[in-house]
């Protein structure tokens, strides 16, 4: 249970991670 919570938040945090920088990214530039 540990092992997949930690995957659900590691590909939460991903997906968030690879938005966020597309956003910045358009703001920034």
């Amino acid at each position: 249970m540990d092992n997949a919570s930690v995957m659900v938040g590691i590909a939460r945090l991903v997906e968030q991670r690879t938005e966020n920088p597309h956003d910045q990214f358009k703001s920034g530039s």
